[in-house]
């Protein structure tokens, strides 16, 4: 018998340590992470991906996720990018019976029989109360209260509560560590780029109080793209999130945090990423 290939599961840059599962994965989420990674096995409690070599998958059972993450990451990021296609894809993403809700919930059956799944089923930036499908009751997720479930359904959505009732528990690190109460994500910025009339580009860093990073990415893209349209510009589909691990209630707070691996000396690397002679600064007029 021929070795299952997880290779269709993988990115062509590994995994870090840091974004795996380190809590034993005892309960599964379905999810895309916006069409971003291409396992969408990750661990319900800790958020972490799962290493799908563990849940001792067939061959067929590989190519089934790895064929609906295709599907419903193309779904999805055309509702996240494309205006022309937006409300269809929503559309998609909110309808119990469309194909790709339909073929994840045939997933959620097969992956059941290793370990228990949920379905993390689109809600943009609704707020379910309720489960989507049934309207049954939702209940927290034990070691994870900024997800709620029903089991009935097996659906999983960000929880109803305010964000400052579970700032400290959430579970997903933000920076590699081991001890079990390390960092953890209670709010986001997200970087994005707007092109104006003559291929100026502007970035643009956002704060958004939720502590998962999808909807952060998704909401700066679409408050990016109404900026742009005022200005006359277009935004670019490209964000950079950073998952920050206390609030700005207070001076020298970091927001936003981005390492770039460099050989440059110090003074090249300022002049070819931040100093190019082309930023509009505070000593540039505007108005010439």
């Amino acid at each position: 018998m021929n070795p299952v290939d997880f290779s269709r599961l993988r990115d062509p840059s590994p995994t870090p340590a840091s974004e795996l599962c380190d809590c034993g994965g005892s309960a599964l989420m379905l999810m895309t992470m916006g069409g971003f990674a291409r396992n969408p096995i990750f661990c319900l409690i800790c958020e972490g991906e799962v290493e799908p070599t563990h849940l001792g998958l067939t061959q067929l059972e590989v190519d089934a996720v790895a064929n609906w993450r295709t599907a419903y990451g193309a779904v999805d990021a055309l509702e996240l990018d494309s205006r022309a296609y937006e409300v269809w894809a929503q559309s998609e993403l909110t309808r119990v019976d469309s194909p790709i809700n339909q073929e994840a919930f045939e997933l959620v059956r097969i992956l059941e029989r290793r370990r228990p799944t949920y379905f993390n089923f689109w809600q943009g930036d609704e707020v379910y109360e309720r489960c989507p499908v049934g309207g049954e009751p939702l209940t927290a997720v034990d070691g994870n209260p900024g997800r709620t479930v029903c089991q009935r359904h097996r659906i999983v959505v960000l929880g109803s509560r305010p964000l400052r009732d579970d700032l400290r528990t959430r579970a997903r690190p933000v920076v590699p560590h081991n001890a079990t109460d390390g960092p953890r994500i209670v709010a986001c910025c997200v970087r994005c780029i707007v092109v104006n009339d003559g291929y100026l580009y502007e970035e643009r860093i956002t704060f958004w109080q939720t502590n998962d990073m999808d909807v952060a990415q998704r909401r700066a893209l679409r408050d990016a793209r109404e900026y742009a349209d005022n200005i006359g510009g277009v935004a670019l589909a490209f964000t950079q999130c950073y998952g920050m691990d206390e609030l700005p209630d207070e001076d020298a707070i970091e927001v936003f945090s981005l390492i770039r691996q460099s050989d440059l000396p110090p003074h090249e690397y300022i002049d070819r990423y931040f100093s190019t002679g082309t930023e509009f600064t505070q000593r540039d007029n505007w108005d010439a």
